[in-house]
């Protein structure tokens, strides 16, 4: 049973839907007309509408252009319509984010080096004003410089060896405005339109090798593995199976060691 047409913003282009209307109505003919007709609504389909979109173009339910364009193909008829016909611009289900610039990834990784240190220890005895060991301070403010540069935690984190959560967490968290960082270059403005329900990309959850976790709780007595786990973004519960204690004994000891400071 026809239906009423319907335009909008989500509708076929204006041009595009009375042509294939007229190709309807020329397709009660039959034979390559016909054909020519289930042809166009294929290569609409393929053209990324719904068929929604199609049967709303020709005053029909989505479930009879269906049916219409799952018919054999007729031989002789026009395999494409004589109009292009437009593609469907579609809202972005999964944010793209933009890379990492080299230099960036570059700077910050410098950075998180020196925060975990060559020996993985450093100078546990040197401190900043909120508690955190000098170089952790200024690989949280670099983070930081990245994030104020309008770069995403998506592009930031993985570019460099980290979970996205932990770039949020360690700026979140961890401010240290005594510590001084240089300016990074902007991340460019991002302008497809997206979904509401639109997601992040998928990062996996960081692992611990049970290798490391064994050292972890055999002499890990300097903190190496358990600082260098945490500031790769290691969740809590990871860093806990790991080392076999409860998640607040693994807090006063990342605490004590300048990875993080007193807060939760």
């Amino acid at each position: 049973m026809p239906v009423e047409s319907s335009t909008g913003p989500d509708a076929l282009p204006e041009a595009a839907a009375r042509r294939l209307a007229a190709l309807h109505k020329a397709a009660a003919a039959g034979g390559k007309a016909a054909g020519s007709y289930e042809n166009a609504l294929r290569a609409f389909k393929e053209a990324g509408w719904t068929w929604r979109q199609i049967g709303d173009a020709v005053g029909l339910s989505h479930e009879a252009v269906r049916n219409r364009a799952a018919r054999p193909p007729v031989e002789g008829a026009r395999v494409l319509p004589r109009f292009s016909i437009p593609g469907r611009v579609r809202p972005l289900e999964i944010i793209q984010v933009p890379a990492l610039p080299k230099t960036i990834a570059a700077d910050l990784t410098k950075h998180l080096a020196a925060a975990i240190g060559e020996n993985g220890a450093g100078d546990a005895g040197v401190r900043t004003a909120t508690g955190l060991r000098p170089a952790v301070a200024d690989f949280f403010a670099a983070l930081q410089a990245a994030r104020d540069a309008g770069w995403d935690n998506y592009a930031i984190g993985p570019a460099i060896g980290l979970h996205p959560r932990a770039v949020s967490r360690f700026t979140a968290r961890h401010p240290d405005t005594g510590r001084t960082h240089r300016s990074y270059p902007a991340a460019p403005e991002g302008t497809r339109e997206v979904l509401a329900r639109a997601r992040r990309p998928q990062v996996p959850a960081v692992a611990i090798p049970a290798g490391d976790a064994a050292l972890m709780q055999a002499d890990d007595e300097a903190g190496v593995l358990l600082g260098r786990w945490y500031l790769y973004g290691a969740s809590r519960d990871a860093l806990a199976a790991a080392v076999g204690q409860d998640w607040e004994t693994v807090r006063k000891r990342l605490v004590r060691l300048g990875f993080m400071t007193g807060g939760r």
